[in-house]
């Protein structure tokens, strides 16, 4: 029983260190603006520091760019917010991560109308949100300029069709159709979530 009280008496302390931005002195603001390796999250105090550079990402005097998120749980009596600065994405099907920095064209960043897809001249890309603020994907191999959001997670370039960041192997981008969130056809097959069901 002490055991249990002491580490959920660790988390607590962890948790309020972590939101609580008012009493971290400067150079704790300057520390966090500096990705370390292994982390990949910077408390969002850390915006007094860094300039808004448009759609909700920052970027520090080092170059390093970070997106704004929000963390929300929420329990039977609770509620627990916390925004933050991350400064990666997730570049392949096994989550590698990579700095945003390495990938994201700010100057010619756009979102597209309806989420979650959004592109800059060199990339696409695709952010799941989560209760914990999200993630954001490399939709590799997508052509930016001929890239087409068609309904939820379907979405389509000159070459591919895509199911969230994945390519949808085999389907025909010129005669592809999204009819929902989770269903799909082109001229030979009919897609489920993805996949091919026929």
């Amino acid at each position: 029983m002490r055991l249990l009280l002491s580490i959920v008496l660790i988390f607590l302390i962890v948790i309020f260190s972590f939101c609580n931005s008012k009493k971290q002195s400067k150079e704790t603001h300057t520390e966090q603006s500096l990705p370390k390796p292994g982390v990949r999250y910077v408390n969002l105090v850390d915006t007094l520091l860094n300039l808004s550079i448009g759609h909700g990402f920052y970027q520090n005097n080092q170059g390093e760019i970070f997106e704004r998120k929000t963390s929300k749980e929420t329990g039977p009596d609770s509620v627990y917010v916390c925004d933050y600065l991350d400064s990666s994405l997730i570049i392949n099907e096994a989550g590698l991560r990579s700095r945003l920095k390495k990938y994201l064209d700010i100057k010619s960043y756009e979102e597209f109308p309806t989420p979650p897809f959004s592109r800059d001249r060199k990339h696409v890309y695709y952010f799941h949100l989560t209760e914990y603020g999200g993630d954001r994907y490399l939709v590799r191999y997508a052509d930016p300029k001929s890239f087409e959001h068609m309904n939820g997670p379907w979405a389509k370039d000159r070459y591919h069709v895509f199911y969230w960041s994945e390519i949808i192997k085999g389907a025909d981008p010129s005669t592809f159709r999204a009819f929902s969130w989770d269903s799909a056809a082109d001229r030979k097959h009919t897609y489920m979530y993805g996949s091919r069901v026929d």
